[in-house]
Protein backbone atom coordinates (compact mmCIF):
# COMPACT_ATOMS: atom_id res chain seq x y z
CA UNK A 1 0.00 0.00 0.00
CA UNK A 2 1.37 3.44 -0.91
CA UNK A 3 1.94 6.26 1.53
CA UNK A 4 -1.16 8.16 0.47
CA UNK A 5 -3.41 5.10 0.76
CA UNK A 6 -1.95 4.23 4.16
CA UNK A 7 -2.64 7.69 5.59
CA UNK A 8 -5.98 8.00 3.84
CA UNK A 9 -7.31 4.62 4.95
CA UNK A 10 -6.13 5.01 8.56
CA UNK A 11 -7.65 8.47 8.90
CA UNK A 12 -10.85 7.37 7.16
CA UNK A 13 -11.19 4.51 9.64
CA UNK A 14 -10.85 6.97 12.52
CA UNK A 15 -13.34 9.43 11.06
CA UNK A 16 -16.11 6.96 10.24
CA UNK A 17 -15.79 4.53 13.14
CA UNK A 18 -18.82 5.95 14.96
CA UNK A 19 -20.94 6.24 11.84
CA UNK A 20 -20.23 2.74 10.59
CA UNK A 21 -20.02 0.88 13.87
CA UNK A 22 -21.37 -2.62 13.38
CA UNK A 23 -23.96 -1.63 10.79
CA UNK A 24 -23.60 -4.04 7.91
CA UNK A 25 -25.72 -1.91 5.56
CA UNK A 26 -23.86 1.34 6.27
CA UNK A 27 -22.58 3.29 3.28
CA UNK A 28 -20.88 1.62 0.36
CA UNK A 29 -19.01 -1.68 0.40
CA UNK A 30 -15.89 0.16 -0.83
CA UNK A 31 -16.05 2.59 2.10
CA UNK A 32 -16.51 -0.23 4.60
CA UNK A 33 -13.60 -2.13 3.04
CA UNK A 34 -11.27 0.88 3.21
CA UNK A 35 -12.29 1.65 6.80
CA UNK A 36 -11.71 -1.97 7.83
CA UNK A 37 -8.31 -1.98 6.16
CA UNK A 38 -7.36 1.31 7.80
CA UNK A 39 -8.47 0.14 11.25
CA UNK A 40 -5.88 -2.64 11.33
CA UNK A 41 -2.92 -0.81 9.84
CA UNK A 42 0.17 -0.99 12.04
CA UNK A 43 0.79 2.35 13.73
CA UNK A 44 4.42 2.31 12.58
CA UNK A 45 3.28 2.12 8.93
CA UNK A 46 0.90 5.04 9.42
CA UNK A 47 3.55 7.16 11.15
CA UNK A 48 6.16 6.31 8.51
CA UNK A 49 3.75 7.33 5.75
CA UNK A 50 2.83 10.57 7.56
CA UNK A 51 6.54 11.31 7.87
CA UNK A 52 6.80 11.42 4.06
CA UNK A 53 4.20 14.18 3.62
CA UNK A 54 6.52 17.20 4.03
CA UNK A 55 9.13 15.59 1.79
CA UNK A 56 6.63 15.04 -1.01
CA UNK A 57 5.22 18.56 -0.67
CA UNK A 58 8.64 20.20 -0.69
CA UNK A 59 9.82 18.16 -3.69
CA UNK A 60 8.15 20.75 -5.93
CA UNK A 61 9.56 23.88 -4.22
CA UNK A 62 12.06 24.61 -6.98
CA UNK A 63 9.23 24.86 -9.52
CA UNK A 64 7.30 27.33 -7.40
CA UNK A 65 10.35 29.57 -7.09
CA UNK A 66 9.92 30.23 -10.79
CA UNK A 67 6.28 29.46 -11.62
CA UNK A 68 2.99 30.43 -10.00
CA UNK A 69 1.34 27.08 -10.71
CA UNK A 70 1.78 23.67 -12.26
CA UNK A 71 -0.90 22.83 -14.81
CA UNK A 72 -1.92 19.26 -15.54
CA UNK A 73 -5.05 17.33 -16.44
CA UNK A 74 -7.51 16.99 -13.56
CA UNK A 75 -8.47 13.49 -14.71
CA UNK A 76 -7.49 10.85 -17.22
CA UNK A 77 -10.67 11.44 -19.21
CA UNK A 78 -14.25 12.50 -18.84
CA UNK A 79 -16.24 11.85 -15.69
CA UNK A 80 -17.68 8.37 -15.24
CA UNK A 81 -21.41 7.99 -15.78
CA UNK A 82 -23.65 7.61 -12.75
CA UNK A 83 -23.05 8.33 -9.11
CA UNK A 84 -21.13 5.19 -8.15
CA UNK A 85 -17.70 6.80 -8.53
CA UNK A 86 -16.07 10.18 -8.86
CA UNK A 87 -13.41 8.62 -11.07
CA UNK A 88 -9.77 7.73 -10.69
CA UNK A 89 -7.99 10.16 -8.30
CA UNK A 90 -4.57 9.45 -9.87
CA UNK A 91 -4.05 12.99 -11.15
CA UNK A 92 -4.54 14.57 -7.73
CA UNK A 93 -3.03 12.00 -5.39
CA UNK A 94 0.51 13.40 -5.18
CA UNK A 95 -0.73 16.97 -4.65
CA UNK A 96 -3.20 15.89 -1.99
CA UNK A 97 -0.65 13.79 -0.17
CA UNK A 98 1.93 16.58 -0.22
CA UNK A 99 -0.56 19.12 1.14
CA UNK A 100 -0.33 21.29 -1.97
CA UNK A 101 -3.32 23.44 -2.91
CA UNK A 102 -5.00 22.41 -6.16
CA UNK A 103 -7.93 23.76 -8.14
CA UNK A 104 -9.77 22.00 -10.92
CA UNK A 105 -10.89 24.33 -13.66
CA UNK A 106 -13.43 22.93 -16.19
CA UNK A 107 -12.03 24.97 -19.08
CA UNK A 108 -12.13 22.42 -21.89
CA UNK A 109 -14.72 20.15 -23.46
CA UNK A 110 -14.03 16.67 -24.78
CA UNK A 111 -15.43 15.30 -28.03
CA UNK A 112 -18.23 13.59 -26.06
CA UNK A 113 -19.41 17.01 -24.85
CA UNK A 114 -18.36 16.47 -21.25
CA UNK A 115 -16.09 18.94 -19.46
CA UNK A 116 -12.40 18.21 -19.09
CA UNK A 117 -10.72 19.94 -16.20
CA UNK A 118 -7.35 21.53 -15.99
CA UNK A 119 -5.79 21.14 -12.56
CA UNK A 120 -3.72 24.04 -11.25
CA UNK A 121 -1.40 23.23 -8.35
CA UNK A 122 0.34 25.73 -6.10
CA UNK A 123 3.15 25.70 -3.59
CA UNK A 124 2.74 24.54 -0.01
CA UNK A 125 0.71 27.09 1.98
CA UNK A 126 0.68 29.41 -1.02
CA UNK A 127 -3.04 29.24 -1.74
CA UNK A 128 -3.34 32.98 -2.43
CA UNK A 129 -0.71 32.88 -5.16
CA UNK A 130 -2.48 29.90 -6.76
CA UNK A 131 -5.86 31.66 -6.64
CA UNK A 132 -4.37 34.78 -8.27
CA UNK A 133 -2.73 32.66 -10.98
CA UNK A 134 -6.03 30.87 -11.65
CA UNK A 135 -7.92 34.16 -11.85
CA UNK A 136 -5.39 35.33 -14.45
CA UNK A 137 -5.58 32.02 -16.36
CA UNK A 138 -9.39 32.05 -16.48
CA UNK A 139 -9.34 35.67 -17.66
CA UNK A 140 -6.91 34.78 -20.45
CA UNK A 141 -8.95 31.75 -21.42
CA UNK A 142 -12.22 33.66 -21.54
CA UNK A 143 -10.69 36.55 -23.50
CA UNK A 144 -9.29 34.19 -26.16
CA UNK A 145 -12.50 32.18 -26.44
CA UNK A 146 -14.97 35.08 -26.44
Amino acid sequence: MGWHATVNDAELALCVRRELGDRVDADSPALRERAARGAVLPVIDYLAARDRIPHVGSAFNEYFERYDAILCPAALGSAPEGLDSTGDPLMSTVWTFGGLPALNLPLLTLSDGLPFGIQAVGGFRDDGRLLRACRWLIGQFLARNA
